[in-house]
């Protein structure tokens, strides 16, 4: 299990470099379904409400539309005939997204759903407001998503009762005589084979395909965090007409690109896949995609997705409740696996299953924090500045490598100083960890107690809200922080172009040159995985038209490019939003009156 789990951590660590008309507000018609089922809507709006401080200040709805997928794809769930966003707007502005000033299109990272834009998308909206425009931010959620049962997610929220969601997913429980049928099998998914880059970008043009062609080439950016990035890329070097009309190609769909930690470029893969380890990852991947449609190893299961969106219920309603969750989850590989990376100090803790997480003693929010904070989270691609633990003792974690490490494998592990619970202290009779948010840390900073005297990290480093990303776990749902099932075409085809193939379903990427037709907005995260690419070769910006910009957002994680708090702790605008904001603004010119 050791091997097994190092080993798919090393081929994710890769996957996040490869990363690194219509009046949206209506609904109309109906179309076709798949065979013998009933017309589907054309477009379906649902409002999204967000308790969250400041969540007044933008709206935000989630959109569905029916865009069946080709026949020779086989047998579709109807469901999985749509595609949809969610969409960030200023309610001031107008109701009709073509008269917005701007529109942010956004393609999640590897694992990622459209919650995940959450905060970068309501901070830009503000940032961009406070200019005097109004703009809107639309997350794409991946087409796989249909594939998920949010009913027991929705009872939940909607009793403020995390437990409903728990018994309903894994303990055999009913919501309103509904049973959950089951974590859907590779067989029921076969369909998911033919998502891979071409369906992805060809959703994303159905999406922007909704604005005149005008809005989209003089006022919609086009980008994405992590894995988005090459997706990005993609998207402006794609052939949507199969002819060469130039009238679709990617690169016209878009006034200028957007990256967050990532670049868009395939030169990224291609630089991944010439290291040590490429030739095994790209067999590996090679072997994923022939055995499953979907990634399903442990830590990344549609089992263990699963549990996210609760946990961050719990996390958000229940913040200062002794967790249970933990408990609660099956005994199995899948859960054990991913809570011994999480807490281990040591290789030999991570085999021993020391500490166990069963019977510590966390808060509910605290349990959140351990799993994505970046001073625990062993996974560069799963960080973000949201606090620190209290109430117990912590040691430094030396798994799976030494403490403070510099960053290794592209960003995968290392980085930062990072430690876990004590496990003396993490035993059913031990002190209870609880959380503080990353506004809230003392003015004497922590240690561990095993360098006591030397902090593990500082307010700079501390810069997303575990409230609102509690809240952005579930409250959108069905659109979900996180996706359960990623397709794995999706990440063969990534590496096939990376490595120049341009055959079968890749011949769309006809053109070279569509990033740099337009400007562009390079935002890394300090402590994220750009910087580990350097300033040449996979690390090198592009060349493109002014303004091309370029910033390096000191302490930042990887996920904190979008999960950075409005408020930061040194008093400035949160940087990502304030940048994309004021370069919106010297692309797009005066707002309009």
């Amino acid at each position: 299990m050791l091997v097994r789990s190092r080993k798919f951590a090393l081929i994710v660590g890769g996957l996040a470099l490869l990363a690194p008309g219509l009046q949206a507000c209506t609904s109309t018609g109906s179309g076709g379904g798949t065979s013998g089922s009933p017309p589907q809507q054309a477009v379906i709006v649902t409002p999204v409400t967000d308790p969250t401080p400041g969540a007044s200040l933008v709206a935000e709805q989630q959109v569905s539309l029916y865009a069946p997928l080709p026949a020779a794809d086989g047998s579709v769930p109807a469901a999985c005939e749509r595609v949809s966003y969610l969409r960030w707007y200023d309610p001031s502005g107008p109701s009709n997204s073509a008269n917005a000033d701007a529109i942010f299109v956004a393609q999640p990272g590897i694992f990622e759903a459209a919650g995940a834009f959450d905060q970068v998308a309501r901070n830009t909206v503000r940032a961009a407001a406070a200019l005097g425009y109004h703009v809107e931010f639309w997350g794409i959620n991946p087409r796989s998503t249909c594939l998920e049962d949010t009913t027991g997610v929705q009872a939940a929220a909607a009793a403020a009762n995390p437990q409903l969601a728990l018994d309903y997913y894994y303990n055999g429980g009913t919501v309103d005589g509904q049973k959950f049928g089951g974590f859907v099998s590779e067989q029921d998914a076969a369909w998911m084979a033919h998502m891979g880059l071409a369906q992805t970008v060809q959703d994303e043009y159905t999406i922007i395909s909704q604005l005149p062609p005008a809005v989209r080439q003089s006022k919609v950016f086009c980008g994405g965090h992590s894995l988005g990035g090459i997706v990005t890329a993609a998207f402006a070097n794609w052939d949507f007409s199969g002819t060469g009309a130039a009238a679709d190609a990617g690169y016209n769909q878009c006034a200028g690109y957007f990256a967050l930690d990532t670049r868009l470029a395939f030169s990224v893969s291609s630089a991944l896949l010439a290291q040590p380890f490429g030739t095994a990852l790209n067999s590996i991947l090679s072997l994923a995609g022939s055995s499953s449609p979907y990634i399903d190893t442990a830590p990344f299961t549609p089992e263990t997705f699963t549990a996210l969106p609760i946990l961050g219920m719990a996390a958000y309603d229940q913040p200062n409740q002794l967790s249970t969750i933990a408990k609660d989850l099956p005994n199995d590989a899948n859960f054990n696996v991913t809570f011994d990376l999480m807490l281990a100090d040591s290789t030999a803790d991570f085999a021993t299953n020391t500490p166990n997480a069963r019977a510590v003693n966390f808060t509910n929010q605290a349990a959140l924090g351990e799993l994505f904070s970046n001073i625990g989270e062993p996974i560069g691609i799963m960080r973000a500045g949201i606090g620190i633990p209290t109430g117990g003792p912590v040691v430094e974690k030396n798994f799976p490598v030494a403490y403070c490490s510099p960053s290794e494998l592209g960003g995968l592990v290392g980085g930062q100083c990072q430690v876990s619970p004590d496990p003396t202290s993490a035993t059913p009779s031990g002190p209870t960890y609880s959380w503080l948010n990353y506004n809230q840390l003392p003015a004497t900073l922590p240690s561990p107690v095993s360098d006591p005297g030397h902090p593990y990290t500082s307010p700079a480093e501390q810069v997303s809200d575990i409230n609102q990303l509690a809240w952005a776990m579930y409250g959108a749902s069905p659109s979900l922080f996180t996706v359960d099932y990623f397709p794995t075409q999706l990440v063969l085809d990534i590496a096939a172009a990376g490595l120049g193939s341009r055959a079968g379903t890749l011949s769309g990427l006809a053109y070279s040159d569509g990033i740099t037709k337009h400007p562009a907005a390079y935002i890394d995260a300090g402590d994220g995985v750009t910087p580990t690419l350097g300033t040449t070769g996979a690390g090198a910006i592009p060349a493109g038209p002014a303004p091309q910009v370029h910033v390096v957002v000191p302490g930042y994680s990887h996920l904190d490019v979008v999960t950075a708090a409005w408020a930061q702790n040194n008093g400035q605008p949160e940087e990502v939003s304030s940048t994309l904001a004021h370069w919106m603004s010297q692309v797009v010119g005066a707002p309009a009156a």
